[in-house]
């Protein structure tokens, strides 16, 4: 509804003679209810005098802003990125340590099904980061909010769904920001682990058994702490996370000359023949396949806060849009360096890839260096998750008006660094943890809110997903009905992915340990 000068006029007017009475409305013997909202009423009537001029004044609706309200028009960033910025904070994001176990996820899945499921795992989780950010968007325009962040997007979808998922609103937000936590604590431990490593392996060319790699952990997190502490905005973080993805594209380039390079001992460039590699592997080892394949495809935690403090947000979705970029370059890459390091490698294939290729060559040597040091922006780029959500959702609002505030948020980003090294020290296992926290969180996290939420933001109301916008599904139901029927197959697919893959990867760990 759009409010023309003479609605105002009329409201001020009517405003102003409501105030003079002391707040008490002009009165009517029998006012005539059936003309218009919106237009004066004035003079006699067939059914009685009146006593005053009275304007009826139409009130806007809730529903009525729902087709004005933009929120991408009312964001407010302290420092926006740019399409280009955003996009090397994702392909950082996603860069981590878990390509550089892919090859190890071939081994368990054979390199047919590891190459159709990276692929297929790849659509159905960009597809759930889409269908996120649309719901957030959809809930932004109902409520007339800027932006939300991801547990505010769930706790307002789920309270707009049926009525059990109304009562479980207020917890859905709550849950999914420890499963974010637990994730990234994680994920933290994983690159700390992967650079202590990777360290250790240099260092040990030239003094064997130099170190314990807890120490090397140890020398890893004081670096890890100044980075985090120091840097706390992704605009300041650009520059190197731009460096980080140059660096990791020119060790990719060099893993890539030692895959093609001759062994040890041979003269033989290439491969060896495929038909020596498994086109399909164990059904036993299929959940450790998903777990890693989701590990290292994570991005879901780092999509709403890209998205959000995006200069021209409008340019993150759509068929070309910043995510879709992204996600085809790294589904892509995965694949590439998997298959290849897989077939380079075969039943040898270690945790990274890194620790595949020769240990005394200078080169080789060059490529850990300079990995470990991309995986320390990799590091603060994830951290940036945990931070946000211990310390705005849950520590800032009581700590508010503390004269400390900045020193406590600096010490709580420490803390963070500290308590993932602990973890890390205790259980320094790489391959078997990514796909563990690959299962448990991320298909929790990244499949089944997504597919929750979609369902529940549009239960009732198609909202964007109907062109004119309509306030019910009237005469959609079966669009309707294929939303949720697609959403209920992620459900299941994620669900299974969870439950074997948990299971798997901790019966594995046990094992190792026993």
């Amino acid at each position: 509804m759009v409010w023309s000068g003479v609605h105002l006029r009329l409201f001020f007017s009517s405003f102003r003679e409501w105030s003079s009475r002391g707040g008490h409305l002009p009165t009517m013997d029998q006012p005539n209810t059936s003309e218009d909202p919106g237009k004066g009423i004035h003079g006699s009537q067939a059914n009685g005098s009146v006593k005053e001029d009275v304007y009826v004044i139409g009130v806007p609706r809730h529903e009525d802003f729902l087709e004005e309200y933009e929120p991408y028009d009312h964001r407010v960033v302290d420092k926006p990125t740019s399409n280009f910025e955003t996009l090397f904070h994702l392909l950082k994001g996603s860069l981590g340590s878990g390509i550089l176990a892919m090859h190890n996820a071939f081994m368990h899945a054979g390199y047919v099904i590891g190459v159709v499921g990276v692929l297929a795992i790849a659509v159905i989780y960009t597809h759930c980061m889409h269908i996120l950010i649309a719901s957030e968007y959809e809930l932004c325009r109902r409520h007339q909010r800027p932006s939300l962040n991801y547990p505010t997007t769930a706790k307002l979808a789920f309270a707009a769904g049926p009525p059990p998922a109304k009562m479980a609103s207020k917890y859905a937000g709550h849950v999914l920001n420890w499963l974010q936590v637990i994730y990234q604590a994680g994920t933290l431990c994983v690159y700390i682990v992967f650079i202590s490593t990777n360290l250790k392996e240099v260092v040990d060319a030239y003094i064997p058994d130099s170190m314990d790699l807890r120490l090397y952990m140890v020398v890893v997190v004081v670096p890890l702490v100044l980075i985090l502490v120091f840097i706390r905005d992704l605009k300041t973080l650009a520059p190197f996370s731009a460096a980080g993805n140059l660096i990791t594209f020119v060790g990719f380039g060099i893993i890539l000359y030692y895959i093609a390079a001759p062994d040890e001992g041979s003269d033989v460039w290439g491969l060896p023949p495929i038909s020596t590699r498994n086109a399909v592997g164990s059904l036993d080892d299929m959940p450790l396949f998903f777990g890693m394949v989701l590990f290292a495809l994570d991005a879901i935690g780092v999509v709403m806060p890209l998205e959000n403090n995006m200069k021209t947000p409008r340019g993150f979705g759509g068929y070309f849009g910043v995510l879709n970029q992204a996600m085809s370059f790294i589904a892509i890459l995965y694949s590439a360096i998997a298959f290849l390091g897989y077939i380079k490698y075969g039943p040898d294939c270690k945790g990274s890839i890194t620790l595949n290729i020769p240990q005394k060559e200078w080169l080789a040597q060059s490529v850990k260096v300079m990995l470990s040091a991309a995986m320390c922006v990799t590091f603060a780029v994830q951290a940036y998750v945990a931070v946000d959500i211990l310390w705005n959702y849950y520590l800032k609002p009581i700590l508010i008006k503390n004269p400390h505030l900045r020193l406590i948020e600096g010490v709580v980003r420490a803390l963070i660094v500290l308590v993932c090294f602990a973890l890390a020290a205790a259980i320094p296992e790489l391959g078997l943890f990514i796909s563990l926290f690959g299962a448990f969180c991320l298909s929790s996290v990244g499949l089944i809110y997504p597919a929750l939420l979609q369902s529940f933001t549009f239960w009732y109301i198609p909202g964007l997903m109907s062109k004119h916008h309509p306030k019910n599904w009237e005469g959609q139901e079966t669009k309707r009905m294929l939303m949720l029927f697609k959403n209920v197959l992620i459900l299941f697919f994620a669900m299974f992915g969870l439950i074997i893959g948990s299971y798997t990867s901790l019966r594995d760990i046990v094992a190792r340990y026993q």
